[in-house]
């Protein structure tokens, strides 16, 4: 557990310099609402915090949420471990834990990941306790490599390369943002500070773990100081969208209601395209769209031709060109029926329409067990592979009939081990 130590009369470590900059860059005499998970990153912030804090008189607050994403046993003993460290440290922890399965059902209502919506949740958490306790600030322990990894994942979704990430935006602060990860651990290891290691950190089932795990790896070893370039160049982009941001305001359109905008067309096509696309993501933000639009959108709207998605419809009259947020109804008639996935090892599969686990296969047999939970019904079936061609066997009349419902196209390049 956590070892003793007493604030260090010695020169200071590059990490507690920024820490302490940090902290003093908010007001004294204030409450810090600190996010904490029990990892390395949350416990070397929550340490610095508990040493520095009070030399502005800044009170903490700890706050630690249970996604119940992974195992119990797991997740349990991470939480046991963040409320003992502040238990040592006489901080006031407060814990909250999701019910089993709800996070993927929230994933399935926002139509998001299971990533996004443990974000959703995590903020809500943190948002309301703050209230509570009425804290000014809420501390988040992202680092200079979570600012790398999410600059990397925007640009391979297609996204401006700016990271997003600022030392402090609102009432939110990242006092860790400048500190790499290496740096942090080695504070933990001089100080004998231990912490807790997610295993599902070395999985790379979601797209930030396969960039931390295998792209971030790749660069490291064949392109030195690639970080450096990469910071650099979002830092450039940065500036560049601060001043359309403020140019944006030189520019309107109006709302019909709150879920129709309005452009006037010749005034809109008379703009370079660079302030179109911005101002059409500002429409798309103002009518509050959670989905991503894809710059293939902006380029068929550019380009003067109506388009529809699971969120919005635009579409043009002889003055106009129309932006409207469709209400969840007419989005749940439209919605798509088909799903596609290259299968390559075991996995579960969450959609809008069904639950698709696929099971390790029997050794004795050649095909893959599986259970697809469609409206409310579990239509049982096995999934087999004979080298070339997948078949999906349903086993009774029930599940046979709902087969409409469904459809499954499978590929299998690699074979299923």
């Amino acid at each position: 557990m956590l070892q003793s130590y007493v604030m260090s009369k010695t020169k200071k470590t590059s990490i507690e310099e920024k820490l302490i900059q940090s902290l003093a860059s908010l007001d004294k005499n204030t409450t810090l609402l600190l996010a904490v998970s029990g990892g390395a990153d949350s416990i070397c912030m929550l340490s610095l915090c508990a040493q520095y804090a009070k030399l502005r008189n800044q009170k903490i607050i700890v706050a630690s949420l249970n996604h119940n994403l992974r195992s119990e046993k797991e997740s349990q003993k991470d939480l046991d471990f963040v409320k003992d460290f502040c238990k040592e440290l006489g901080i006031l922890c407060l814990v909250k834990t999701a019910e089993p399965g709800f996070i993927k059902t929230l994933a399935g209502k926002r139509k998001k990941g299971l990533e996004e919506a443990a974000r959703f949740y995590r903020y809500a958490f943190l948002e309301d306790s703050a209230k509570e306790q009425g804290a000014s600030y809420i501390l988040t322990a992202h680092n200079k490599n979570d600012k790398l990894e999410t600059i990397l994942e925007r640009f391979l979704q297609g996204s401006l390369a700016r990271s997003g990430m600022e030392i402090m935006r609102g009432n939110y602060v990242k006092p860790l943002l400048d500190c790499s990860r290496d740096e942090i651990e080695d504070y933990l290891e001089k100080n004998n500070i231990e912490y807790c290691i997610d295993k599902t950190n070395a999985e790379t089932v979601f797209l930030r773990n396969k960039i931390r795990n295998r792209l971030v790896v790749f660069l490291n070893t064949y392109f030195w100081g690639w970080q450096k370039a990469l910071l650099q160049g979002a830092k450039k982009q940065a500036i560049d969208e601060d001043f359309f941001t403020e140019l944006l305001d030189s520019y309107a359109f109006s709302m019909r209601d709150a879920k129709t905008a309005v452009y006037e067309k010749e005034a809109f096509f008379s703009l370079h395209k660079a302030i179109q696309t911005r101002l059409l993501y500002k429409s798309f933000s103002q009518l509050s769209v959670h989905s991503r639009i894809s710059y293939a959108v902006i380029e068929q709207i550019l380009a003067k031709q109506g388009i529809e998605t699971d969120e919005i419809i635009v579409f043009f009259d002889n003055q106009n060109i129309i932006v409207q947020k469709k209400d969840n109804k007419e989005r749940a008639k439209k919605g798509k029926k088909n799903f596609y996935a290259i299968v390559e090892k075991e996995c579960k599969f969450i959609t809008n329409y069904a639950t698709i686990s696929i099971d390790r296969a029997d050794d004795k047999k050649d095909y893959t067990k599986g259970q697809v939970i469609a409206y409310k019904k579990k239509l049982p079936f096995a999934l087999s592979y004979d080298g070339e061609n997948a078949k999906l066997d349903f086993f009774h009349q029930e599940a046979e009939a709902d087969k409409k419902y469904l459809q499954l196209h499978i590929e299998n390049k690699r074979g299923y081990k």
